[in-house]
């Protein structure tokens, strides 16, 4: 199980799948696009198997939501959009000696040479602080977008992406809070993904349907009726059980490596696009930023040395 903060997830979860392993993965995938994609070349070169930890695929109306969504049930999509609860401010920036006993270059590992500050290193903090994580884009969207990649009919990832959102300028905390980015799929569905609760709603031309963490709505209700099972169960338990079954049996389970990299790709590039200001334009066939190298470039974070991805 891969659990330490963002930055490590990747180059543990490389090292992990060369030794054997097979692999849960908490999310968000990564702190980087370039990251993302090393873990699934590693994952599809080594065929160990990755499940993604976003558990909500465990919950039965969360699978029950998709399952209408993409059996047409709310008829052709209009639009989508995915709420997720912001990040934090403030975070102290003071500098001092780490506490004996903590090993505070191997916390840093692969991410930028920094002096110990101690709020850092501790919850909330490294979810919060860019050197190591996109914040809460990922670390809490990863959710809601992974039910959008697990109720759309056809797995894609939108193409364009603009929005705004607060960068915090005192403190320690620095990723993006209060986002609003509004997306465009290739064949012209919008998707808006912004600040809010925890949700993931789907606009049909027949109706919607709107799944929440802990329940789901719909318009006409009538098509949540047959929904039985309770809402409020142990969510996690059976993404979990899912893992070890797929490891038994060494076949994909229900959140695999590509699931994974596109919701993570909708928080990295929301993340660019607020960043710059800008309209950013996603080649899904190169897979890359196009028309803006400055864009592109922001795909990839440098990996300190000695340490390194497993290729």
């Amino acid at each position: 199980m891969i659990a330490p903060p963002d930055h490590w997830h990747v180059p543990l979860l490389a090292a992990a799948v060369h030794a054997g392993k097979d692999v849960y993965v908490e999310k968000p995938l990564s702190p980087s696009i370039s990251q993302n994609y090393a873990a699934r070349k590693v994952i599809r070169e080594t065929g160990r198997v990755f499940q993604y930890g976003t558990q909500q695929r465990g919950a039965p109306h969360v699978r029950f939501g998709c399952e209408l969504v993409r059996g047409g049930r709310i008829g052709k999509l209009t639009a989508v959009e995915v709420l997720a609860p912001t990040g934090e401010p403030g975070g102290s920036a003071a500098v001092s000696e780490p506490p004996e006993g903590f090993d505070y270059q191997m916390w840093l590992g692969p991410a930028p040479e920094k002096p110990y500050r101690a709020d850092c290193c501790v919850k909330p903090g490294h979810y919060h602080t860019y050197d190591y994580s996109i914040g809460f884009l990922g670390g809490w969207g990863a959710h809601p977008l992974d039910v959008l990649d697990w109720g759309l009919p056809k797995p894609m990832v939108p193409v364009e992406y603009q929005g705004s959102g607060l960068i915090p300028k005192e403190g320690l905390f620095d990723t993006v809070m209060n986002w609003e980015v509004n997306c465009t799929y290739a064949n012209g569905l919008p998707l808006k993904f912004s600040t809010g609760s925890d949700s993931t709603r789907f606009v049909g031309e027949e109706g919607w349907i709107q799944i929440m963490r802990k329940g789901i709505e719909a318009e006409p209700k009538a098509l949540i009726a047959g929904l039985t099972r309770p809402v409020n169960g142990n969510m996690g338990h059976n993404h979990v059980r899912n893992f070890l079954d797929a490891v038994r049996q060494q076949v994909a389970p229900e959140s695999p490596i590509d699931s994974a990299i596109r919701s993570d790709l909708i928080s990295q590039l929301s993340n660019i696009a607020v960043r710059t200001g800008r309209k950013i334009r996603w080649d899904a066939a190169k897979e890359t930023i196009v028309g803006d190298p400055d864009a592109a470039r922001m795909m990839h974070r440098t990996t300190r040395a000695p340490w390194r991805i497993q290729s």
